[in-house]
């Protein structure tokens, strides 16, 4: 299946204009955002573009998220969350006896979740990762403490896995898959051809024994 670079805009239909709920505006606002900032980058981006593509103007913007780098952190929470939500269900998932418990198939539902994530999200992708990620100034700064969240559910995930593994160790080896999967994901979002599958039995080749060599120090 071709990784999509897009995401559905909610229909604002059977709403009269200027009696549209708040919490549906800002859903809207949010997706419309997303597109923008996934297609122009952080610094092409604007409010005045959201605005115009959202049909609303830039002051009722700002009201609602106060400027650009507000707007950016919104959408970026939310991609944010939608990912950590999947890896959620993998964990919660997980037999509770630890002996029941196949390291390799673990490791496999975790990329999976991860790469549905890239292939039915691509536009909330490109916030967190590709081009439409802030890269500098106070923005930056919250997304790497959001990305460290996002590793630190990683590492719990390979603990849960493989009790055994030390801290530390598990720490390591989930920065690693994080960034070889963010990697692995900008290359998969060049190269449509290639299966989900197929990436993700590639990536449990490469971690597989390096996980079972950690369970063993």
């Amino acid at each position: 299946m071709t990784p999509r670079s897009d995401t559905s805009v909610e229909s604002l239909d059977g709403y009269e204009k200027g009696r549209v709920p708040r919490d549906v505006r800002e859903r809207q606002l949010l997706e419309v955002a997303e597109l923008t900032f996934a297609r122009l980058g952080y610094q092409g981006a604007s409010l005045e573009e959201v605005a115009r593509q959202a049909g609303v103007t830039r002051q009722y913007i700002s009201k609602l998220f106060r400027d650009k780098e507000g707007l950016y952190l919104a959408c970026h929470a939310r991609a944010r969350d939608q990912l950590e939500q999947r890896l959620l269900a993998v964990s919660a998932e997980l037999p509770a006896d630890p002996g029941e418990l196949d390291a390799r198939l673990v490791l496999r539902q975790g990329l999976e979740a991860y790469f549905r994530f890239v292939q039915e999200r691509g536009s909330g992708w490109d916030v967190l990762f590709g081009g439409g990620a802030a890269v500098a100034g106070s923005a930056a700064g919250e997304v790497e403490r959001l990305r460290a969240h996002t590793v630190g559910l990683i590492a719990a995930l390979v603990t849960a896995a493989l009790p055994s593994v030390a801290s530390e160790d598990a720490d390591v080896y989930a920065a690693a898959m994080s960034g070889a999967g963010e990697q692995v994901a900008r290359w998969w979002r060049c190269h449509d051809d290639v299966s989900l599958d197929d990436v993700v039995d590639r990536l449990v080749t490469v971690f597989a024994d390096g996980i079972a060599q950690f369970s063993d120090r």
